[in-house]
């Protein structure tokens, strides 16, 4: 990994430009320690932006895989990721489901049309790493120091408009503050003054762990479905299968913190399919609360949001990769080629994405046909994200344009 600061990065940007050929000398701070970071590096080194990429310290919640989807892959390919995470990749072309008000019988399987293009890959998230390492990593500028806390400008001069001098601050853990043309924040945490946000439906409790070696794990992708919670599981090739448990916040998700307490909060999910809670380990489970609150604003006085900060994910959805990997590419292309000023590249970029979501949401389905009759409002927009992902298996009309990069 390099180590190098501003300081001494100028010895390396004669390397730099040499892919979609931006003439703009900008350093771009990404600060963020997951996958939209690392590919907003990608994609603003690839316009020939000088970009520096730095951890926040976080831990993330993350699952040990990643999943893909079409719009998020179309985009992969032009910085040449596509075909490794392909290949290194499971596609998903089946899905079974089934809700709580079933008999474990009446479990539905689905598949997705003969394609020449998977919808979705899955990839396991140590593979990604190494992709990662080899296709971004060595080719960007990195720095071990960690990032504590971001600053924007708030000058709207005249004078500050038309200026091409840095815009924003970032005060590392060694008490250096450096300036930046923009800075690009992964997690909300980082900035000095909090966000205005919105919040829709509260606080969401995500577990997730590996299928235990000792029982029969599913082959397929599985659905899960209860009035209050769900269940999702993903198998990578053969051997690797992901389970992810999700539940709205509540008393009873918040003590649910042993194997004990997951199998009577979740174990009825279960009776369809083999039950992975006898052999789980309480070690081997990753827990999370993620809060659905997004910004008001996804760009603002030099700092721009991407990822997990620009917007509020439900764990399990199956959009949320993608469109990182969308924020990224729409953020390199209007840094490199968008307005002049860096301020008005940012207000671009949060147009656009604000356009896409605005579509996401019209194009989600209003079908509930696999969901208990009385679930949650929470349930059903969790249903309505994932039957996005995977509406070519299950058959609803997604409109083409929601699964084109065109964006």
């Amino acid at each position: 990994m390099s180590t190098e600061s501003s300081n001494n990065r100028n010895d390396t940007t004669a390397e730099k430009g040499s892919g979609m050929g931006g003439d703009r000398d900008r350093q771009i701070l990404i600060a963020g320690d997951g996958v939209t970071a690392t590919l907003t590096a990608g994609f603003v080194e690839q316009a020939g932006l000088d970009p520096l990429l730095a951890s926040v310290g976080a831990d993330p919640i993350r699952t040990g895989i990643v999943v893909f989807w079409k719009p998020g892959l179309q985009l992969l390919e032009r910085i040449g990721l596509r075909r490794p995470i392909e290949r290194h990749g499971s596609p998903l072309t089946e899905l079974m489901y089934h809700n709580i008000t079933e008999s474990a019988d009446q479990i539905t399987k689905v598949n997705e049309p003969t394609p020449t293009d998977p919808s979705l890959i899955a990839i396991g998230r140590s593979d990604l790493e190494s992709i990662f390492e080899w296709s971004i990593r060595k080719r960007v500028d990195t720095t071990d120091r960690i990032v504590s806390t971001v600053t924007g400008t708030t000058d709207t001069g005249p004078e500050h408009i038309s200026s091409s001098s840095p815009t924003a601050c970032a005060s590392f853990n060694d008490n250096v503050t450096e300036r930046f043309d923009a800075i690009v924040a992964e997690h909300r945490g980082v900035l000095t003054t909090a966000t205005d946000t919105e919040r829709s439906y509260g606080n969401v409790h995500t577990w997730s762990f590996r299928w235990p070696a000792e029982t029969s794990a599913p082959v397929h992708s599985i659905e899960l479905w209860g009035e209050q919670i769900a269940a999702f599981i993903i198998p990578i090739g053969t051997d690797d299968v992901w389970v992810r448990l999700v539940a709205r916040n509540d008393t009873s998700a918040g003590a649910t913190i042993t194997v004990s307490d997951l199998e009577s909060r979740f174990g009825t999910l279960f009776n369809p399919i083999e039950d992975p809670f006898d052999q789980l380990n309480q070690h081997d489970i990753q827990y999370g609360r993620v809060s659905d609150s997004h910004p008001i604003s996804i760009a603002m006085n030099g700092i721009a949001l991407v990822g997990a900060g620009a917007r509020s994910g439900v764990p399990g959805d199956r959009l949320c990769p993608t469109l990182g990997c969308e924020d990224a590419w729409v953020l390199a292309d209007e840094l490199a080629y968008g307005p002049e000023v860096v301020e008005e590249a940012l207000s671009e970029y949060e147009q656009r994405r604000r356009q896409r979501m605005k579509q996401l949401v019209s194009a989600v389905p209003v079908s509930t046909s696999r969901l208990p009759t009385d679930c949650s409002v929470f349930v059903k927009r969790l249903a309505g994200r994932r039957t996005i992902a995977f509406g070519n298996m299950l058959e609803c009309s997604v409109p083409a344009s929601i699964q084109s990069s065109s964006i």
